[in-house]
């Protein structure tokens, strides 16, 4: 995703991922905002597509305590 989405755009110069293209090697930098990411999964398989994109799993919350 990173590949082919935000780093053509980072290389023609567009920000906040232009920043962050020239940032160290050991210099962390969050690609997105926590706030940002909303993650629902309910039921079925796991999508391959999601394994690309670097997803892992954290925890199973029961949808009832969602009620």
């Amino acid at each position: 995703m990173v590949q082919n989405y935000i780093y053509p755009r980072a290389t023609f110069g567009e920000e906040p991922w232009a920043t962050r293209l020239k940032a160290g090697p050991d210099e962390l930098i969050h690609m997105f905002r926590p706030e940002d990411i909303h993650v629902v999964v309910m039921g079925g398989e796991t999508n391959g597509y999601w394994r690309i994109m670097g997803g892992s799993y954290q925890k199973t919350v029961s949808v009832d305590e969602w009620r």
